[in-house]
């Protein structure tokens, strides 16, 4: 079934070509990128372009896209076919294009705006690269790291900046956010680079595990004792180093 035409018009709107819009939050927030090519800085950004068929169709698309050197993840592709918006694996849509499925996968995307260093079309799902090429492409749904709860390490990690911030640990609530930021990524190299710094919190003294908060340093976070910031601190960082052990 096409998505209806009411969610498509409020949510969607019709094909922008050469639009790009970049992720700012992870609640799904989402700005203008300025006109210019697409960096391969890890960000999510959601890309006006073409999905192309096995058989060679082309037609207009929206799909979310993200890239580093490593790798590129495309997914969440929508397509614009006679005035209506499908998902690109809807029989609906084979059927108003006369063809199947075996005609039409595996598919490629192909966003109006250059990404810089990389020429497309990329195919859906995550990419290893060599050289600017695609070299291996592995279904998103597909596990292909260790089993964590990458979800619950986030939370924790936004847990501590929530501390860090008001006792003006600047550097480290730039590291940690950082290492936030990675750890959600589909990338699995940028997520892998998310548990590397994570597991630098526990590299001994002049390391996270290593910061005491006290009247001496000043660094007592507003609202709390310097026992009670100590102790949230430790115990977020035990469940951390348990998490990232599995």
């Amino acid at each position: 079934m096409p998505i209806p035409k009411e969610t498509a018009y409020d949510k969607i709107g019709d094909p922008s070509p050469g639009k790009v819009l970049v992720f700012v939050d992870r609640f799904g927030g989402a700005m203008h990128f300025p006109d210019a090519p697409i960096p391969l800085n890890g960000r999510k950004y959601r890309c006006d372009g073409v999905v192309i068929f096995k058989n060679g169709t082309r037609i207009r698309a929206k799909f979310n896209l993200i890239a580093s050197h490593e790798e590129v993840a495309i997914d969440n592709v929508i397509c614009f076919y006679n005035g209506l918006w499908y998902s690109n694996d809807e029989d609906d849509l084979f059927k108003e294009l006369q063809t199947n499925r075996n005609d039409a996968a595996p598919m490629m995307c192909l966003p109006d705006r250059s990404l810089i260093g990389l020429q497309g079309p990329f195919p859906i799902g995550i990419s290893r690269l060599k050289g600017g090429r695609v070299t291996q492409t592995t279904p998103l749904h597909v596990q292909t790291g260790p089993v964590l709860d990458y979800e619950r390490i986030e939370a924790l990690l936004e847990r501590l900046i929530r501390l860090l911030r008001p006792a003006k640990q600047d550097r480290w609530v730039e590291i940690v956010a950082d290492a936030s930021e990675r750890v959600l990524s589909p990338l699995p190299t940028t997520k892998a680079a998310g548990l590397d710094i994570v597991r630098s919190f526990f590299g001994g003294m002049g390391s996270l595990q290593d910061l005491v908060f006290s009247e001496e340093a000043g660094n007592i976070p507003d609202g709390y004792s310097a026992a009670e910031a100590n102790n949230r601190f430790q115990t977020d960082l035990h469940e951390l180093s348990k998490l990232i052990e599995r």
